[in-house]
């Protein structure tokens, strides 16, 4: 096959995976991070070397340090990276064109420099955006509070007679909250088998319910109720017991998913652009490959 049209046709999947990223992105779409670009990530330090001389040996500021400069990093590099692959791979696939078609007699070796060249710049911007990318997807804390597959995420403690939400006494302050990675689990989504159900232990334990029959306005989440942000007056709840019909205390306060599957959504367009990505990156090999067969020719 033509070397020509195997350029072309790279060049033209590459645009196609960019379009395909660029619409998937987590930032770009403000699926998450409209901040990310303007915070200030000097304060994490300063407050974990003033903490230091002070003898506090803490270094939550300092993992907020990291963590602030991989997410303007990675705002940065998710809208140049694809911006740049979109404006390479459309002039590689107008040049393509041009000598496809023999509009331009022996232009293989411009095409084969602007190819390479054009290449070489994408796979760097777009390897390094994809590895922030995935990194912050594996491993960074997203604004969904913790839950335990089941649902619970409080229990009640007698010494303190209140509920108190798990992951609270985590030396890491980060593994109270879910990763993002794992917000296409079902206790973070709308779960048909919890948002169904009209008694038991876990709809009578849940704070949906409990919030609902407490509160005038029930705009609020978990993270208003573990943060300590609301006070809820409330009693300790309980439950018919199914075996026997018994009245009991809830022991555990349950999250049964939302209405809504939002969390998944976030998930499943980060990482359908990661994946799309990398295929940018390997369109971009290919771009370097054939630049340098067509510049030699």
């Amino acid at each position: 096959m033509n070397k020509v049209l195997i350029f072309l046709i790279i060049a033209l999947s590459s645009l196609l995976f960019s379009i395909i990223t660029i619409f998937n992105s987590p930032i770009i779409n403000n699926l998450v991070g409209s901040d990310w670009g303007i915070q200030n990530c000097q304060k994490f330090n300063d407050e974990y070397e003033f903490n230091k001389k002070a003898g506090n040996e803490d270094d939550a500021n300092k993992k907020d340090f990291h963590k602030c400069n991989r997410e303007k990093a990675m705002y940065g590099l998710e809208y140049s990276s694809l911006i740049i692959d979109i404006i390479l791979g459309m002039l590689c696939i107008i040049l393509g064109l041009f000598s496809y078609f023999d509009i331009f007699k022996n232009s293989q070796k411009i095409i084969g420099i602007i190819g390479l060249s054009s290449g070489v710049i994408c796979f760097i911007l777009t390897l390094v955006y994809t590895c922030y990318s995935g990194y912050i997807f594996n491993n960074d804390p997203s604004d969904q509070q913790k839950v335990e597959d089941n649902g619970i995420f409080a229990e009640w403690n007698d010494i303190k007679d209140k509920f108190i939400c798990k992951y609270l006494d985590s030396e890491d302050k980060y593994e109270r909250f879910a990763k993002y990675k794992d917000l296409n689990k079902k206790q973070y989504n709308y779960n048909k088998e919890y948002n169904h159900l009209t008694e038991g232990e876990i709809y009578e334990c849940s704070i949906e319910i409990i919030f609902d029959s407490d509160n005038d306005n029930n705009d609020y989440s978990l993270q208003d109720y573990c943060d300590g942000n609301v006070n809820f007056m409330f009693a300790r709840p309980t439950y018919v017991d199914d075996d026997d019909d018994s009245v009991k205390d809830c022991n555990y306060l349950y999250y049964m998913g939302g209405s809504d599957s939002s969390n998944k959504y976030i998930y499943d367009r980060w990482i359908t652009s990661i994946i799309f990505s990398a295929l940018i990156i390997l369109s971009d090999l290919g771009l370097i490959l054939f630049g340098v067969l067509l510049f030699k020719e």
